[in-house]
């Protein structure tokens, strides 16, 4: 993914959900506009990150174990 422009983000990939976008940087940290990021991920490492309609879903990096957090 490439991006450009003042202040954007470093991002390996982006999810977007109804009225919500993630995004996850380079730090393999999740930020999201539209939806606040549940206090338990705003630390954790993420391998992925997918979106559908109220729901964004991650891949932890420490067990790999899928996490899901409703809008």
């Amino acid at each position: 993914m490439s991006c450009w422009g003042e202040g954007y983000p470093d991002m390996k990939s982006m999810a977007l959900g109804h009225n919500t976008t993630c995004i996850l940087d380079g730090d393999d940290m999740v930020r999201c506009w539209g939806v606040r990021v549940p206090e338990e991920y705003r630390r954790a490492s993420f391998v992925s990150i997918v979106a559908d309609g109220d729901t964004v879903c991650d891949v932890v990096t420490t067990n790999f174990s899928v996490r899901f957090a409703p809008v």
